[in-house]
């Protein structure tokens, strides 16, 4: 073989090696925000379920209809919702429950630092976060 070549062999093989990894960063960073955005719209299905349980009458298992607060869901609120606070690869707890407003947070199971937090004011979602960087975390 002649040098010229080899020099496309050698520079052909740096190229695979750099467009693989490459491929697998961006991989990674994408598998990433896939698990945040789950994150985000499992808290987002708690919340709603939250708002389903405080608008049945407590003779339905819910909150008290019309006039239902979040008070019962301070102490074991997902037991008291009959719903699950885990997935296979998030887990989530009510940070707070007063009168008509509720605030639940999420963390991702496998990336620990990417967390969640979804704030209900009556019926409504009051707002919304999701961080990257281990500030939201489990009470």
């Amino acid at each position: 073989m002649g040098q010229q070549q080899l020099l496309l062999l050698v520079l052909s093989v740096v190229l695979v090696g750099l467009a693989v990894f490459v491929g697998i960063t961006m991989w990674g960073e994408a598998s990433r925000h896939d698990r945040a955005d789950d994150l985000l719209s499992q808290n987002l299905r708690i919340a709603q379920e939250a708002v389903q349980w405080r608008g049945r009458d407590r003779l339905y298992g819910g909150g008290g209809g019309g006039t239902g607060t979040f008070d019962q869901l301070a102490n074991n609120g997902f037991d008291v919702m009959e719903i699950s606070n885990t997935t296979q690869t998030t887990e989530h707890a009510i940070m707070s429950a007063s009168g008509l407003t509720l605030e639940i947070v999420g963390v991702s199971t496998v990336h620990p630092e990417i967390g969640s937090y979804v704030r209900i004011q009556g019926s409504t979602i009051d707002s919304t976060a999701l961080k990257y960087d281990g500030t939201i975390l489990l009470p």
